[in-house]
């Protein structure tokens, strides 16, 4: 275990929790090295169903945000899949993936912008599901 690398991400009201409980007991990870990254990332939730297409539209993705040469996550789940941009390129990489992804915003109430592949010119495959179609509206 001596070069693993754990990184934990986590929403702004739980990483208030963790900041509160480091400076009321001298660094809950001090000893470990643990460094913060102070950048704040933004999410953008990916729509549809999927599954053995999942790999093709990862690549899709990585392909379309790395000729910007922007940084990412990709996260997934069983039910969601996500990428995080970092927060000051945010407006960028929904412009970036625009061009080969239908891009909808977020109802006022949920925090993520969507991105749901339309099937075409970008590999990936498999349509868009209408996951979240109905509280958002098409950029």
């Amino acid at each position: 275990m001596a070069d693993e690398k754990v990184s934990l991400i986590m929403d702004a009201p739980s990483y208030q929790v963790i900041r509160a409980y480091q400076e009321a007991h001298g660094g809950l990870f001090a000893h470990t090295g643990m460094k913060e990254e102070t950048e704040t990332w933004r999410a953008l939730r990916i729509m549809g169903e999927w599954g053995e297409d999942e790999v093709g539209l990862v690549a899709a993705v990585s392909n379309t945000l790395s000729e910007q040469k922007m940084e990412f996550f990709y996260i997934s789940t069983l039910q969601r899949a996500f990428i995080l941009v970092p927060g000051h390129r945010h407006e960028e990489s929904i412009r970036c993936l625009s061009k080969k992804f239908k891009v909808v915003h977020a109802a006022k109430d949920d925090h993520h912008n969507r991105v749901q592949h339309d099937g075409g010119g970008c590999g990936g495959g498999g349509g868009g599901g209408g996951e979240g179609a109905v509280d958002t509206k098409q950029v």
